[in-house]
């Protein structure tokens, strides 16, 4: 059973939260997912929609083996999206989190659950706006934004270990 919501932030923003399958109740509610996506989007120019995506531990294993030559399951993929035509609402994409692997990490990292969810969400969001960390120079920078966008969101840096000085 699929669980669809959509969220109209305002007349600028829409975004779609979309629960596939049968998961386990969710630590977040659709609203905080939907209000993680803005703040990642504060910056974005123009109107912009992303959808969300809750998947099972099976599902992104697949979409990681096919879009991204990975064949294990992962937290977050970001799939931009390539719409030729300008509209009133810029889609961006889709955000794909795996609830599984995100409560798993949650748990090993000893990590509040709503911190590492909006993490994930905040993380696959700027990939849509062009944000990457295959290099140590973007890494920094992406690094950087989600901490600051974490800390407006009232949670810790997920990197300060790396930040703070030996």
């Amino acid at each position: 059973m699929s669980q669809d919501a959509t969220f109209s932030m305002d007349t600028a923003l829409e975004h779609e939260i979309d629960v596939a399958g049968e998961l386990e109740p969710l630590p977040v509610s659709p609203a905080q997912l939907a209000s993680w996506v803005r703040l990642a989007l504060e910056s974005a120019p123009g109107a912009s929609s992303v959808g969300v995506q809750i998947v099972d531990r099976e599902t992104i294993q697949i979409l990681n083996a096919h879009y991204r030559d990975r064949d294990k399951a992962t937290n977050v993929l970001s799939f931009p999206a390539d719409v030729p035509a300008p509209l009133p609402v810029r889609p961006l994409g889709d955000v794909v989190v795996c609830a599984e692997v995100v409560a798993e990490q949650a748990r090993a990292g000893a990590i509040e659950p709503a911190a590492h969810w909006a993490h994930m969400v905040i993380h696959g969001t700027l990939h849509l706006l062009g944000y990457d960390h295959e290099a140590d120079g973007e890494a920094a920078v992406m690094e950087a934004r989600e901490s600051e966008l974490l800390a407006r969101a009232g949670f810790e840096d997920p990197y300060r270990s790396r930040h703070e000085d030996p």
